[in-house]
């Protein structure tokens, strides 16, 4: 007799746990492959978001364990791709990267007295269970004709939390050129690109190291920073000398 009365009914309980333990299942490389090769058939074309989403296929992480890179798993089955493979590969990298930085502000953020939450993905904290802050990486584009100025895009996740997004802009050759902080209410479509002379356009404020990003974050989202804040703009003033009031002829006030 069950302890504790369900509260999903058992058919779909059941369905859920044959998806969970088909994404788990352990494959020998080569059936990896082969299941790789059935997905880009039946599909057309592969990617990142197509691997993933697929049931009974390893996630991208898992084929880049196996083979070094995503790319190499689509040369072993012939496959051959215009996507940019070298994103998808370095992907691990900035997710490391982005935890980072998303480290030291909530370290910043403690210090300051205030608390905060992570969400599962590690890329977005929310102080005080009001002010989300998240995290991007800008990718850089080169224009499209020579001569133009390169582009930078920044995409929106569909749960962003009403705050502010620190993005990691790069260059062409995926270096990190600065870091980019914006309100998430200038980011309403799926995807925003930006030159940087339109990087205005968006309110985006430009730091050359992460260290001025979280000064300046803490001075916007923790209860310290915004108090010192409100002194800055209101300083201290001597107070205003007044006048005697004059009598009139009667020595009257």
């Amino acid at each position: 007799m069950a302890a504790i009365e369900p509260v999903v009914e058992r058919s779909l309980f059941l369905r859920a746990q044959t998806i969970i333990e088909e994404r788990r299942v352990e494959l020998p490389e080569d059936e990896m492959l082969a299941r790789l090769r059935a997905t880009q058939k039946r599909r057309g074309r592969l990617s990142g978001a197509i691997i993933n989403e697929t049931i009974g296929l390893p996630c991208t992480a898992t084929y880049m364990d196996h083979f070094g890179t995503l790319r190499n798993a689509y040369r072993l089955i012939g496959y051959t791709t215009k996507r940019d493979c070298d994103w998808i590969d370095s992907g691990q990298l900035w997710a490391e990267a982005v935890a980072k930085l998303a480290h030291q502000i909530a370290v910043a953020i403690d210090k300051a007295g205030d608390h905060w939450n992570i969400n599962d993905a590690g890329d977005c904290l929310l102080v005080n269970g009001n002010v989300g802050i998240s995290f991007r990486v800008a990718r850089c584009w080169p224009g499209k004709k020579i001569g133009h100025s390169p582009r930078w895009a920044i995409q929106r996740r569909k749960h962003l939390p009403a705050g502010w997004v620190v993005a990691i802009r790069l260059t062409q050759s995926k270096a990190v050129l600065d870091y980019l902080l914006l309100p998430t209410s200038e980011l309403v479509a799926p995807m925003i690109k930006f030159t940087e002379k339109a990087r205005s356009r968006y309110k985006a404020l430009r730091f050359e190291t992460f260290d001025a990003v979280v000064r300046s974050i803490v001075g916007r989202v923790t209860r310290t920073g915004r108090a010192a804040r409100t002194n800055r703009a209101r300083p201290n003033r001597p107070p205003r000398s007044r006048r005697p009031k004059r009598r009139n002829k009667h020595g009257r006030l």
